[in-house]
């Protein structure tokens, strides 16, 4: 990633009530939103910046694996305390999930922390800011097949889940929070504590309420103790399963999961009732992977969720698409479609994602 400072900001505090609540509403529900068709696969994503002054989260909506003919790298990070560590994670993870020769458990901790030591070791990133991640790798079992072992691994809170066309669904992913007793534990022999507020919120420390992240270095400062006896580690939980054509892929940051009601089954079957329209009501998307992407993230906001709100879904294609399209658009709260430039010429930036191409092929980030 290019060296870039980042600007000044205020770590997600939330937005004031000062100005009209008309000006509040239109600037919490402008939705920024990237499709890509590439291959066997059609993602979109969506993020709204929600109740906070600044958008935290950060997805990678496309990446290649080296070496590995039709697989995709794709993921989403909910950054804490600023920004810097999600957008350094988006476009940092190819480099190190992309060329793993293979997707174990023991392979995803050992590229973990090692993301998670560059991050230490790079000057812009300070010890406060941290981010969840959940990273999703799409082994291709044979390039000319429409068919996936999905390998996925989780840090921290954010959530995938698979929809099957026989309107089940599978968690990929484990909440890490310091009430559990085995993060609690681990906690407590590295020194912390793990304090319930009045919120009714479990912390370490009384600041984090999450007990695994990337970054959040000042709860990783014992010398003597390694990466994963740490108060915070970025040890994922991971899992595998295959996939194949009519199965869904759905990314959600924990601003999605936070609003009364929006739990694993409704966002299941919301996702599942927008995309069929046979079966779904009127109003119902169609199959429109980047209508649906932002209607769930503008629900999550209607029903209460206070958080940054972002959702990335992948459907898994019969047929291979005849070429790579990548389109990119922001939404106002009426309903105003703006395309946005997408393609550049070289990678991310802390201040601008976008779609940029390679030797080894197509990288998006949306943030």
């Amino acid at each position: 990633m290019k060296s870039s400072k980042a600007p000044t900001q205020q770590p997600g505090a939330v937005t004031g009530a000062s100005g009209a609540v008309e000006q509040c509403v239109s600037s919490h529900l402008k939705t920024k939103t990237m499709k890509v068709q590439d291959g066997f696969t059609e993602t979109a994503a969506a993020t709204i910046l929600g109740k906070r002054s600044f958008d935290e989260d950060a997805m990678l909506v496309a990446a290649p694996l080296p070496g590995r003919p039709g697989s995709r790298l794709k993921a989403l990070f909910d950054g804490h305390g600023g920004y810097i560590v999600s957008r350094k994670c988006s476009v940092l993870a190819p480099t190190f999930y992309g060329r793993m020769q293979e997707f174990s458990a023991n392979a995803f901790a050992k590229a973990s922390f090692a993301l998670d030591a560059a991050l230490r070791s790079d000057p812009d990133v300070p010890i406060g800011p941290g981010s969840t991640g959940i990273i999703a790798v799409m082994e291709a079992i044979d390039p000319g097949i429409p068919e996936y072992m999905l390998h996925v691994a989780n840090i921290g809170d954010s959530r995938l889940m698979v929809l099957h066309e026989d309107g089940t669904f599978t968690p990929m992913s484990v909440d890490q929070k310091p009430s559990d007793p085995l993060e609690m534990s681990r906690v407590r022999r590295a020194g912390g504590s793990v304090i319930r507020t009045a919120m009714a919120v479990w912390r370490i420390d009384g600041r984090l309420a999450l007990s695994r992240s990337f970054g959040d270095f000042r709860m990783k400062n014992r010398s003597d103790l390694l990466p994963s006896q740490q108060k915070v580690v970025a040890l994922p939980h991971s899992r595998t399963i295959k996939v194949k054509p009519g199965d869904i892929l759905v990314f959600a940051c924990d601003g999605v999961f936070e609003a009364q009601g929006m739990t694993w089954k409704f966002v299941a079957n919301y996702v599942a009732m927008q995309l069929q329209a046979s079966i779904g009501p009127p109003s119902a998307t169609g199959g429109d992977l980047e209508e649906t992407a932002t209607r769930l993230v503008t629900t999550a906001y209607l029903m209460g969720s206070w958080d940054n709100i972002s959702a990335m879904i992948v459907k898994v294609l019969p047929t291979a698409l005849p070429s790579t399209v990548v389109t990119a658009a922001e939404t106002d709260v009426l309903g105003t479609r703006t395309e946005r430039p997408t393609m550049m010429e070289s990678e991310a930036t802390l201040e601008r994602s976008g779609a940029w191409m390679t030797d080894l092929g197509l990288y998006a980030t949306l943030y």
